[in-house]
């Protein structure tokens, strides 16, 4: 159980793979019919979620029971292809004790095959006791 005194601002959790395949983009699409089809055989900008929160999960399991995802963001640097694998690496930017609230930052930077930024992501959530 990873608990939030083992919290660490710096510690690196780990990189996880995640492939933008044709199925990948075909669950999107089932779950999102109304948007258009993404063009160019680029991945739409949503999946930027499914990536960085795959990854966080993944590689900070186990987690305490009650966690709150309080807010996220990303950019973008450049949309992948289908087809291409990425890798996403998984850092804590900070955990903080405020009012009695654990608040954590972590940090994701999903790279190509070839080490290049693809996209950058923060999410804050609000760390269970």
């Amino acid at each position: 159980m990873l608990t939030f005194d083992q919290l660490v601002p710096g510690r690196e959790f780990g990189r996880q793979p995640f492939d933008c395949s044709a199925e990948v983009l075909e669950r999107w699409r089932a779950i999102y019919p109304e948007l258009p089809p993404p063009a160019g055989g680029l991945v739409p900008p949503g999946l930027a979620a499914v990536i960085a929160i795959t990854a966080y999960g993944r590689l900070t399991s186990p987690r305490p029971e009650g966690n709150v995802h309080g807010s996220q963001r990303f950019r973008w640097r450049r949309l992948p292809r289908v087809g291409e694998r990425l890798e996403t690496t998984v850092r804590l930017k900070s955990a903080e004790l405020r009012q009695e609230r654990r608040w954590v930052t972590i940090e994701t930077l999903t790279s190509d095959a070839e080490g290049q930024p693809v996209l950058e992501g923060e999410m804050v959530i609000l760390w269970a006791r």
